[in-house]
């Protein structure tokens, strides 16, 4: 049979750009114009994402939030959307942090490249002609190995009656301080 896709080079680089403080500048570019999947991701222009993103602890209670606009460099291929994430834990012991997540992705301009009613959400653009807004809530926690490593996990699924792609999805990550 026929080959459906092939995984050459890099695609959808993102080159982060720290400005002072709590703000951040997202370019995303392709570095070779061979397809992955046709058509589907990557052949656009790429995106800039600018957001702002603040944290703060009050006694055992952990806050993070962060709003950001995700635009399209090709806006007849590709959507843009504005972005809103709300974190919140608790240390209920120096290693345990239950948390929850409130995370809005809302399309402000839908592409024209597909004749989907719905949008990959942050994972994907599809550069959809009906997009719409999508609001999640994950619920999980982090558990504190040691002082370098740490574990976290999450579930999240869609509250809001569009759902776009996402059921459901499963977190899971370790992270490693040097």
């Amino acid at each position: 049979g026929s080959r459906q896709f092939e995984i050459v080079g890099l695609k959808d680089v993102n080159v982060y750009l720290p400005w002072p403080r709590a703000y951040e500048v997202r370019l995303e570019f392709d570095v070779e114009t061979r397809e992955v999947l046709p058509g589907l991701q990557g052949d656009g222009g790429g995106f800039i994402d600018l957001f702002a993103t603040g944290a703060t602890t009050v006694g055992r209670w952990g806050f993070q939030g962060n709003i950001g606009y995700n635009m399209a460099l090709e806006s007849d291929h590709d959507s843009s959307m504005v972005h809103i994430s709300g974190h919140v834990d608790y240390m209920v012991t120096d290693q345990l942090f239950p948390t929850i997540e409130l995370n809005v992705f809302s399309i402000t301009d839908s592409g024209d490249r597909s004749p989907f009613d719905f949008e990959g959400i942050d994972l994907v653009n599809f550069g959809s002609r009906d997009g719409g807004t999508v609001t999640t809530l994950a619920i999980g926690g982090r558990y504190v190995l040691n002082r370098n490593i740490r574990f976290g996990f999450a579930y999240e699924q869609p509250v809001s009656n569009r759902k776009d792609i996402m059921d459901h999805r499963v977190y899971l990550d370790m992270v490693i301080s040097l």
